[in-house]
């Protein structure tokens, strides 16, 4: 087996055995129970939201081109911690308008004690052809999203995704630490700086890099070679690019956040900015195979292979979202008394 699989079966494991304790240590505790009851919400409700992102940046990789997104999203919670999602990404750039991809996920929310609360989900994405988002070759996503409060001094998180992409697949880590700041009538202000560290394998963005040169952010050239013409001989260009070792887990960037939230009856409104700085830049492997066809010729072919080393520059972005909450009417009707 290989390391990477080797880590990754690993970490999933452990992720694994740690939640089904934890859970069947509250399930036996009363005390633990009763507070898991009383974070569910009363009633279920629908969480209708628009969001604007100005670039899209994922784990400090992003185009030459930028991406902003508006993205309207309907989302279902259901009193159990059970949720549905569809998001709908438009492209407003200066190259194209569209939509760009479309999100449907779903996971179950839960609460343990009064510090400890998770997320399990899965995702699954749809890209237009022509995106150039460094995400775009991912297919799906599974995973967790696991966070502590320490006494109300500190939060401590951890997400773990295992992400399907149109090649291998690659196991992604990001522990972050953040402390909140609440103000303001029953706390309707909040603000929380963090602290993110984003670890993983690349194959994602191996694959995205593969197929970038093929697209112009508008359309899709599906003939992966330049041909070039002359009075006396054709010649056929074709380039493959391969990022080395894309298995191997390392770093991928460090993120500071500031999320500011306000919270007014049922409508929420947050921005939050970002900073990214990525570290350990992929190492390339360039194939550019030269087809020369003189005119009533033999056509000859020469192969030229060269590495280069992927170009890596800090981003600061800010995401911003706008919410309403329904909640779904309680049943009115009264329970009859017992004979």
């Amino acid at each position: 087996m290989k390391p990477f699989w080797q880590k990754a079966c690993t970490a999933l494991l452990i992720i694994g055995y740690s939640f089904i304790t934890i859970v069947a240590h509250a399930q036996s505790d009363s005390t633990s129970r009763d507070t898991i009851d009383n974070s569910i919400p009363k009633t279920s409700y629908f969480n209708f939201m628009l969001s604007y992102s100005a670039n899209d940046v994922y784990y400090g990789r992003k185009d030459s081109l930028p991406v902003p997104y508006f993205s309207p999203s309907l989302q279902y919670v259901h009193k159990s911690g059970i949720y549905l999602k569809a998001t709908a990404s438009y492209l407003a750039s200066s190259y194209a308008q569209r939509i760009d991809a479309v999100e449907l996920e779903g996971g179950y929310n839960f609460a343990i004690g009064e510090n400890f609360s998770g997320t399990l989900k899965a995702d699954k994405y749809y890209y237009n052809s022509a995106s150039v988002s460094v995400r775009s070759e991912i297919k799906s996503v599974i995973g967790a999203e696991l966070s502590y409060d320490c006494w109300g001094i500190v939060g401590i998180s951890g997400n773990f995704m295992y992400s399907f992409t149109s090649g291998p697949s690659d196991f992604l880590i990001n522990p972050g630490i953040s402390h909140e700041f609440d103000w303001g009538t029953n706390g309707a202000w909040s603000l929380e700086p963090g602290f993110a560290a984003n670890i993983g394998t690349t194959h994602f963005h191996d694959a995205y890099k593969q197929r970038r040169f093929l697209k112009n952010g508008k359309s899709v050239n599906k003939n992966d070679s330049t041909v070039t013409e002359t009075s006396t001989e054709k010649i056929v260009t074709a380039t493959k690019i391969y990022e080395l070792a894309p298995g191997h887990l390392k770093v991928l960037d460090y993120e500071f956040s500031i999320p500011l939230n306000y919270n007014y009856k049922k409508w929420t409104f947050s921005c939050t900015p970002y900073y990214a700085i990525p570290v350990n830049p992929a190492t390339y492997l360039n194939q550019v195979n030269i087809k020369t066809t003189p005119k009533g010729g033999a056509t000859s072919s020469t192969t030229s292979t060269f590495k280069t080393t992927e170009t890596l520059s800090n981003s600061f972005y800010v995401e911003a979202a706008l919410s309403f909450r329904l909640d779904m009417k309680k049943n009115s009707k009264t329970p009859a008394a017992d004979l």
